[in-house]
């Protein structure tokens, strides 16, 4: 009886130690089957006037054509919400304040182009009057050495998605 008991103890151990068991085979990194980037440009007649690194995602939606034969519209207009680390550029908070007291002029045809890690494009999208209608700097507490963020939410009359390149 002793000898079924230390035995079993025996088995126990060599079963609950952490050397006895098989480790799984390691994962495989690979590739996302999608498309992926890691900057967003904004781009007015072939100048870059921002650089993002967020893009809160691209919606548009479009209401019917009507029985008046109208086309049909985006409705609402399209929305693109971009963030990126404050800095000293002043290119989004002047426009944004030329869109605030112009009357007219304020809105323009922009490009916006993703770029993956090897700075290839990997997508572009046309925004036909553009103009950003909204303007924000994130909180700061003083003393604090947190990054500021800045993000443009643009609105557009029209949209399309292009070839990349």
């Amino acid at each position: 009886m002793l000898a079924a008991l230390v035995l079993g103890f025996a088995l126990w151990v060599v079963l609950t130690s952490p050397g006895s068991h098989t480790k799984p085979a390691q994962a495989q990194v690979t590739e996302p089957d999608g498309m992926t980037a890691a900057k967003a440009s904004l781009v007015v007649d072939d100048i870059e006037i921002g650089a993002f690194n967020e893009i809160g995602g691209i919606t548009s939606s479009i209401k019917a054509p009507r029985a008046d034969g109208k086309a049909a519209r985006l409705n609402p207009p399209l929305r693109v919400v971009l963030k990126r680390n404050a800095s000293n550029d002043l290119a989004m908070s002047a426009w944004h304040r030329a869109a605030s007291t112009q009357v007219t002029g304020y809105k323009q045809d922009v490009t916006l182009i993703l770029y993956d890690t090897a700075g290839t494009p990997v997508a572009r999208f046309y925004l036909g009057n553009a103009w950003p209608t909204e303007y924000h700097l994130s909180a700061l507490k003083a003393g604090s050495i947190e990054l500021i963020y800045e993000t443009v939410t643009l609105t557009a009359d029209s949209f399309q998605r292009m070839p990349p390149s």
